[in-house]
Parts: structure tokens; sequence; C-alpha cells
């Protein structure tokens, strides 16, 4: 099947769709730094209109003042695979979202936005990691890697929800102290740092409790950061806002 020709600025906008799953026309215009936003508008309206992304409205009057929520669909899913892109199936059903997931992915995204005047970060998202790589197995929401001389530096981040109950954040704090004393992850001789993104500062003082007696118990020497999603909201995540497991 032959695909409707688009520029190489709108195929940029499906791989980046491809890494965050969902974004919103500002975010769009600032990843491809382009100061006119009637360009954006005109190759989002393409892409709209050749079935490469699909756009969602909140339903609410006041929600509509926001800018759309864009997401690949069919031919930009076909794009993808002609790319050689992994887990492509699951995009086939991103009209079906939540607005929990939608916003949790345009959260990722400022992170990202906020994050990449450090250029010696790398960023990855969980549709970055390749099927073969250690960090897939783990598969934190987000990951910057800083290369310092011979050795990589992970900092790894985790979110968790409101509605996350107690005993999966206690298990996914315990997974990343497994992944993280692994052999297998030993033998990269790579760094790692954990930040977890908490949604209120109730559950921020649970976790610093629990992953401070699981590393007194496990006598681990690992990097633990936290702080709630809110504070990195109206700052960023390279600002001093986290609180350190001591």
């Amino acid at each position: 099947m032959t695909l409707p020709h688009i520029t190489p600025k709108q195929q940029e906008i499906l791989l980046y769709l491809y890494r965050f799953r969902f974004l919103n026309s500002t975010q769009i215009q600032t990843i491809l730094h382009n100061k006119d936003k009637r360009n954006i508008n005109t190759w989002l309206k393409d892409l709209v209109a050749n079935n490469y992304i699909g756009r969602k409205y909140e339903n609410t009057l006041a929600e509509n003042a926001k800018p759309a929520r864009y997401f690949l669909a069919l031919n930009g899913i076909r794009y993808l695979k002609t790319q050689q892109k992994d887990n492509l199936t699951k995009l086939r059903r991103e009209k079906y979202r939540s607005s929990k997931f939608i916003e949790e992915c345009l959260f990722i995204a400022d992170c990202y936005l906020n994050s990449i005047s450090q250029i010696v970060f790398d960023f990855y998202t969980r549709n970055d990691y390749s099927a073969d790589s250690l960090i897939s197995r783990l598969k934190p929401h987000f990951v910057r890697v800083k290369q310092e001389g011979k050795k990589q530096v992970y900092y790894a981040y985790e979110l968790f929800q409101d509605d996350a109950p107690r005993f999966f954040i206690r298990s996914r704090i315990l997974h990343y102290f497994d992944f993280f004393k692994n052999e297998d992850w030993s033998k990269t001789k790579s760094l790692s740092k954990i930040f977890f993104i908490c949604p209120d500062e109730k559950t921020e003082q649970f976790i610093l409790r629990f992953a401070k007696k699981s590393q007194d118990e496990l006598s681990s020497d690992l990097s633990i950061f936290t702080s709630t999603r809110s504070l990195i909201e109206k700052q960023s995540i390279l600002d001093s806002i986290w609180n350190q497991v001591e």
C-alpha cells in the first residue's frame, strides 16, 4: 500500500508521537523548534486528514480551551512499520485511552522539554527501550542517561498514579532494588539513581519510609529520591525539589 506523501517534519512528528504516545500542539511546536504556529497547525491538519494521526479534545467546555491531544492513527502506524519500529500493536487503541493515561504521557513529554537544556543527557521513553536491553526488563516511565568518563549514569524515573495501591508501590520499589543489585546490571558497570514521582505528599512519605526500611534490610547503597508531581509541574525535574532516602 502506498502511503500519502508527508514532509520530513511531519515524519518527525510521527516519530515523537511514537516515543511519547500523546502530545499537544504546543509541545509539538516546542519540540520542532518552530516559531510559526501556523506551520504546525498546517502539518497537523494534513496528518489528520490523511489518517496518520488522530486528535482528542476534553469533553468539558473549560477543557476545550486546551490544545488538542494528538496520537498515532492507522497510516502513522503503517509508516512506523516501514521504519522497523517495535511495539506497534498497542498503538491501534490510542483513541480509546483514558484521560489519566493521556495526562501521564503529556507530563512525561513536559519532563523531556524541561530537561533538554542539559544536552549531556540522553532521554529515553518506554518505546525507546530496545527489546533486548536490560532497562526494558525494569521499564521505568523514562530514563535520562549521562556519560561520565567511561561509565554511564542512569537516572530512572517511576511515576505513581494517585490510585496506585500500596502493595503495587511496594512491589515496584522492591523491583528497583532487585534490578539494580542484579549481577547482570552490575556487569555493565553503570551507575544508577532512582527517582520516584509521587501523586501527593502522603504517598511520598510512605515511599520514603518503605524505601529507607528496604535499603537498610537489603544493605543497599542505591541513590533514591522522591518528589511530587505537582512540584515538578510547577518547576522542573532539574530543580532542587527532590528528597533523598538516607
